[in-house]
């Protein structure tokens, strides 16, 4: 992660809570208040959600799903924006900021279940949560765009969310008693250096020189233990 990019986003909470308390303190909201502290809280919201996304693209996990979900958070940021002070009316505009933020949380969501690989016989628990992530995100956006108010598609959507909700607990549970949490992790670039985030015996790609590769640790626990290289083509 760049620091500039984590001061942005420190600096971006730390303007919301200084002026909601001055505004609170203060006692009254004026239009352009409202404006200024909604438009606060999307930007911070926007670069939450891209930080999430980040270092699932620095390892070069999910493919294009990282760059989406950023992408999507800047774009549901834009729209906002206009909404907010440009007093749009527009219902689509709406629509458009919704389903930008939509993809951006899915995305999210996935670059974070992502960190947690999973091996073996409980690979399937991840690749179920992806599929859920992605399934509750196209039922959202198929209601927003076409305003479905079935109770029967909303009892479904109920199911999937439950059913997302469980898979997102079990990952990170069933990582820590796997042989995943084992392997001894890659924090640097073999070939240029570069800061990656990555793990013995697991792909690589640098997102720097873009090489492909697999580091496999022959001793998991010894600062003396020797490393074999294979790059992948």
């Amino acid at each position: 992660m760049k620091t500039w990019y984590v001061r942005v986003v420190i600096g971006l909470i730390i303007v919301n809570a200084a002026f909601a308390v001055f505004v609170l303190l203060r006692g009254e909201i004026g239009d352009t208040e409202g404006k200024i502290l909604g438009t606060s809280l999307v930007a911070t919201a926007s670069a939450v959600l891209a930080m999430t996304c980040a270092p699932a693209r620095a390892a070069g996990r999910l493919g294009l799903v990282p760059l989406t979900g950023m992408l999507a958070a800047a774009a549901g940021f834009a729209a906002v924006t206009v909404v907010i002070w440009g007093e749009v009316d527009e219902i689509w505009i709406g629509k458009v900021a919704g389903t930008a933020f939509i993809i951006a949380v899915a995305s999210a969501l996935a670059c974070l279940l992502s960190a947690w690989a999973l091996e073996g016989g409980s690979a399937w628990v991840g690749l179920a949560a992806d599929l859920l992530i992605a399934g509750v995100g196209g039922m959202l956006l198929f209601a927003l765009w076409f305003e479905v108010g079935s109770s029967g598609y909303w009892r479904g959507f109920s199911v999937l969310a439950v059913l997302l909700a469980a898979a997102a607990l079990a990952v990170p549970v069933l990582h820590r008693g796997g042989p995943e949490a084992t392997r001894e992790p890659i924090r640097h670039c073999p070939f240029c250096g570069s800061t990656i985030e990555g793990v013995s015996g697991r792909p690589i790609t640098c997102p720097s020189c873009g090489r492909h590769y697999t580091v496999n640790q022959r001793s998991s626990r010894s600062a003396s233990a020797a490393s074999q290289l294979s790059e992948l083509p």
